[in-house]
Formats: structure tokens, sequence, C-alpha cells
């Protein structure tokens, strides 16, 4: 499978915004609902699409925009111009390490076997 840092890239931005976007929906609708009843807004729900939408975030801002190659975080700008194809030209490359996003996905295991054939501790 010749997958491209470019579509890691895309599907772990676009699974954030997906989670993301529905932790919003529940966040918004549940109170919305609640408003036509003589009930009060299940609390439980509300915090569990806040809850949603706050982990999606930060999962899309530590964890889902790094490089793949050198693991540096690079931001929600790039990451999302690149998934989502908004406003201007999407980068082209890792800012830090100046990989092309285009290149094939990096086999870093492979690459830590190369160096020390011979290592005992496995």
């Amino acid at each position: 499978m010749n997958e491209t840092i470019r579509d890691v890239l895309k599907r772990r931005v676009r699974w954030c915004v997906a989670v993301a976007a529905a932790g919003l929906i529940v966040f918004i609708a549940v109170p919305m609902t609640a408003l036509g009843q003589h009930g009060q807004p299940n609390a439980v729900l509300v915090m569990l699409g806040w809850g949603l939408f706050a982990a999606a975030l930060v999962s899309l801002q530590w964890f889902a925009a790094k490089c793949p190659k050198c693991s540096q975080r690079m931001g929600q700008e790039i990451a999302m111009r690149v998934a989502l194809a908004i406003r201007r030209k999407p980068p082209n490359y890792c800012p830090y390490c100046g990989v092309s996003f285009d290149d094939p996905l990096p086999n870093t295991k492979g690459a830590v076997e190369a160096h020390n054939p011979l290592n005992p501790i496995k």
C-alpha cells in the first residue's frame, strides 16, 4: 500500500473534524430540543457533547497534526490546509524536516532496525 504523508494527514484531520462536529451538534441540539418540553436539558448529554468537541480539538493539536517523519507538531494552520484544501494553496512540505507531503509514508520501524541490525534488545 503506497500511502503518502498527505493521505495520513488528511485522514487524521478529517477524523478529528468529524468528531468535533458531532460533539458540537450534540452540545447545541440537546438544550434546543429540551426548550419545547417542560423539563431541563440532559446535563450528561450536554457535557458529553462538550467533551467530544474539546477532545477532538486537543487531539487535533497534539496528535493528528504531527509530521509522520519528524513527529513535530505542524499546528492546525498547516494540517487543516492540507486536509481540507481551504483558502490558499495547501503546503507541499513539512516546515520542520522539509519532507514532501507527496512522498510515501516512511517506515520508521524498518529505519531503526536498519541502523543497528544486531541490537540484542528488541
